[in-house]
């Protein structure tokens, strides 16, 4: 399960929210035995992600081409 554009608004930052959603997210997408994924290029992001339990095992890249 492909979890990507985790987002809150500014104005309600810093209270846990996207934490919490992802934190959920993850725990039924576990129950139903699938496997949750995530995709960010937020430092920040990351630093949540890894507080839920998430473990960094590659990385992604991309080509634009015009």
């Amino acid at each position: 399960a492909l979890i990507i554009a985790v987002a809150t608004d500014p104005l309600f930052r810093g209270r846990g929210y996207a934490s919490a959603c992802v934190y959920e997210l993850t725990r039924k997408l576990l129950s139903e035995n699938k496997i949750p994924c995530l995709h960010y290029d937020n430092v920040e992001a990351g630093y949540i992600y890894k507080k839920i339990g998430f473990d960094k095992i590659d990385e992604w890249n991309m080509i634009f081409i015009d």
